[in-house]
């Protein structure tokens, strides 16, 4: 079996990222390529209806899914299909729209690998360390934590080879977006667990702003919200009827 890879999902019509893409690949210290996303404005008919599915899982996501959120999902998806068919241990699955502090990733990224066989999901976390949490592993200052929700985003990711093929028998089709169907792991059979400092900050902003969130109006946004709002409290209360397996040595 090989080693870790790299993968930096990039969106070829998102010509404002492509050097940020280039620059993650050659700072990644692994064997790193781009891997074009999935354009999801671009899918009709079948490809659409094999891609999505509404209402698949409860409790039920209270939105449709937008095109970029389809995309963003098989875009992942074919990155979990390229470490299964590459037979590689593991890969880091970065999107675009991020940067790296050197140091603080490289260390990050050497203990996520000597851990990640046996937790098969490491997320390195954009935002700041939250403060509930069971720490699972800890160097120094690093340490790998499986929090009760688990946090969103798929900026960047350690991924085992057993837990790609896992992901990818559970998301044909999706009803969601990757990184909220992600937080159900008494679906997947799979947690995510965090690593903190992650040495990830996310540079949207500057490179483009998203390529998937929409702006709309003020009285749907309300509803929208309050919407948003009662499907975390289900997500919640889930979430503590299924607490953390730590997987054993």
């Amino acid at each position: 079996m090989k080693g870790t890879r790299g993968y930096v999902i990039h969106l070829v019509r998102a010509t404002s990222r492509r050097s940020n893409a280039d620059r993650l690949a050659a700072e990644i210290p692994l064997e790193t390529q781009l891997l074009d996303a999935v354009d999801g404005t671009h899918l009709h008919g079948k490809a659409l209806t094999d891609a999505y599915r509404v209402g698949l899982h409860e409790p039920g996501y209270p939105f449709g899914l937008r095109g970029g959120e389809i995309g963003c999902t098989l875009s992942h998806r074919a990155a979990w299909a390229k470490i299964v068919e590459s037979g590689a241990q593991a890969a880091l699955i970065v999107e675009d729209d991020v940067a790296l502090q050197k140091d603080i990733f490289r260390k990050s990224l050497e203990f996520a690998r000597a851990h990640v066989a046996r937790l098969g999901y490491i997320q390195f976390n954009t935002r700041p360390s939250q403060k509930s949490g069971k720490i699972v592993a800890t160097h120094g200052d690093v340490r790998i934590v499986g929090h009760r929700i688990t946090p969103l985003r798929t900026s960047c990711q350690l991924v085992s080879r057993a837990a790609a093929s896992k992901l990818l028998d559970k998301t044909t089709p999706c009803d969601r977006p990757i990184d909220v169907f992600l937080q159900m792991r008494w679906i997947t059979g799979q947690t995510v667990f965090t690593i903190y400092p992650s040495g990830v900050s996310d540079i949207a902003a500057s490179v483009g702003g998203s390529v998937i969130q929409q702006k709309v109006p003020g009285a749907q946004r309300l509803r929208r919200e309050y919407a948003r709002f009662a499907y975390r409290r289900k997500i919640a209360n889930l979430s503590a009827r299924h607490p953390i397996k730590e997987p054993q040595p």
